[in-house]
């Protein structure tokens, strides 16, 4: 029997009561008026907007105390590649996994045994809007990279020439 660990059950989101938006982490719960709230560390009572919370992944990553929440924004680098790519946290339902949503504009995503050497960014595209602007420039640029690769289409028909 494995050890319960309190920390698959967090979850982080925005308190509501103060202005400048602070991120808090703890455990989810309404109360009987209906309102919401993450109950911290501290056991101090935050409440909450729930469309702005994040579950915990419960991925362990290497090398780290640190299980990722959705939406958290990751470096990393493709396997067999020295080149440093970003991605976030979501799970996808037609592959009942977790992925990292790669590109905004493409709707890229790669499954996290396509993935080396994940980097916690420090970013969560859903509780910050000046992270969801970064990640739609991130993603714009690499689309327009992308769209000025050659392609070698020599060996295809003339029919099925771009």
């Amino acid at each position: 029997m494995s050890e319960f660990n309190k920390n698959l059950y967090m979850v982080k989101g925005i308190f509501v009561q103060d202005e400048t938006e602070p991120i808090v982490t703890g455990f989810y719960y309404i109360d009987e008026h209906g309102r919401h709230f993450i109950i911290g560390d501290d056991f101090g009572h935050y409440e909450t907007n729930p469309y702005t919370l994040c579950r915990c992944t419960g991925i362990k990553l290497k090398d780290s105390d640190y299980l990722p929440f959705e939406y958290d924004v990751f470096s990393y680098n493709e396997p067999l590649s020295d080149k440093f790519c970003f991605g976030y946290f979501e799970f996808n339902q037609y592959l009942t996994q977790w992925v990292l949503v790669t590109n905004n504009e493409t709707h890229q995503y790669r499954t996290l045994n396509k993935c080396n050497n994940l980097i916690f960014t420090g970013r969560n595209v859903l509780l910050k809007d000046n992270d969801m602007n970064w990640f739609v420039e991130y993603s714009k640029k690499e689309f327009e990279k992308s769209k000025s690769n050659v392609i070698d289409n020599s060996y295809c028909p003339s029919k099925f020439r771009r």
